[in-house]
């Protein structure tokens, strides 16, 4: 529920077919799609779903803006979430200040509608991204104010590609604790020689940032935007999201 209308995947279907190049089968494919851990899958939908506000109004019936007001309030929910993790010309001040926009917007959302709007779990977990993000920028403030900090690297990306790695290495994919020290060591070497080699590295199709079907994981090349910690003014973008 968004400011007071029911929200379900037939509205969301009736309007993203209206966009260029979609059809019922690939709109379909997004909204119920038969992987439910492909990431990049879930970021085109939230990418397609900010791309409603440039329907013309002929499109739309008129019987139908009520909907779409909506779906332009929910735009602007996922977009302020969304886009400080994939706009690479994005400033670090410009990423705190959308991350602090999802959060007084989340906040209202979820004190009017409560888990009508979204699961309490869920809620917590993405309010406790933009704090991860705020506390950080402020602990690299306090280490060395001179440094870029990058956002996508709070989350597991490193993490899953070393349980990736570790789980290939050998037909035994089981590892007792020296078998885990061992090949964690060997972890080491490999991510030298793809440092060294970045060409001979084939990243996952579900890892991919580059792939047809949307974007997962990042390295901190793809930033182009000012990310230096020490031009940023925390209290001031907090201000400017709210």
């Amino acid at each position: 529920m968004l400011n007071r209308q029911h929200i379900n995947s037939a509205h969301l279907h009736s309007f993203l077919v209206l966009l260029d190049g979609e059809d019922d089968a690939s709109v379909r494919t997004l909204i119920d799609p038969a992987d439910h851990q492909n990431v990049p899958r879930a970021v085109k939908l939230m990418i397609m779903i900010s791309m409603i506000s440039t329907l013309k109004d002929s499109t739309v019936r008129p019987i139908d803006e009520p909907v779409l007001n909506v779906l332009l309030a929910l735009n602007d929910l996922i977009s302020a979430f969304l886009e400080p993790f994939i706009n690479p010309i994005l400033s670090l001040s410009e990423q705190l200040t959308s991350l602090a926009k999802f959060a007084h917007l989340a906040f209202v959302h979820h004190r009017l509608h409560g888990t009508s709007f979204m699961t309490n779990q869920l809620y917590a977990d993405l309010q406790g991204v933009v704090k991860t993000a705020f506390f950080c920028v402020a602990k690299q403030k306090v280490l060395d104010r001179s440094k870029s900090f990058y956002l996508y690297q709070q989350g597991s990306d490193r993490l899953e590609q070393t349980f990736g790695t570790i789980r290939s290495m050998t037909h035994d994919q089981n590892v007792d604790i020296v078998q885990l020290c061992e090949r964690l060591s060997d972890c080491v070497d490999v991510d030298k020689i793809f440092t060294k080699h970045p060409d001979w590295k084939r990243a996952h199709r579900r890892l991919s940032y580059t792939g047809t079907e949307g974007v997962d994981h990042v390295n901190p090349a793809y930033f182009t935007g000012n990310l230096v910690v020490d031009d940023v003014l925390l209290s001031g973008v907090w201000r400017s999201g709210r």
